[in-house]
């Protein structure tokens, strides 16, 4: 995307350079901070009052994203694998890293000590990364 040069052309209502609107990224932008906001913002709120990640927002989470059968159910004793896998990520928040490929190697991480704690039988590696986000990010705003 080019840059906007000092003067340019600027869209009456809003303020926003012609070749943005044009480009549609700041519509598109717009409108995906619009659909985040609506779903996983509330989320979030949820997370930061609690301090924490619970186990009913674990599987709340696991369902919108399609990963909750990765997480082992003991209904008669209550839930403790997402028990069990909340402190993992509770934890694993206090040292989270800013690094992308430091991430991933922490996800890969929280995969194998949830699959060595029993909360799951398959490797947990793509349901981390949709646990760990909320997680690391609520403890930081």
């Amino acid at each position: 995307m080019a840059c906007v040069q000092p003067g340019a052309r600027m869209s009456p209502s809003d303020e926003i350079p012609v070749t943005w609107v044009e480009a549609r990224v700041f519509w598109s932008t717009i409108g995906y901070l619009r659909a985040w906001w609506g779903t996983d913002g509330p989320r979030l709120s949820l997370i930061r009052r609690a301090d924490g990640i619970t186990p009913e927002m674990l599987r709340s989470i696991a369902v919108e994203y399609n990963v909750n059968r990765s997480i082992l159910r003991q209904e008669k004793e209550g839930d403790k694998s997402a028990g069990r896998m909340c402190k993992i990520l509770i934890k694993a928040r206090d040292e989270w890293p800013t690094s992308l490929v430091e991430r991933a190697k922490a996800c890969a991480e929280i995969a194998e000590k949830a699959r060595e704690q029993g909360v799951a039988k398959n490797n947990l590696a793509s349901a981390s990364t949709k646990f760990m986000w909320p997680a690391a990010v609520s403890s930081r705003c």
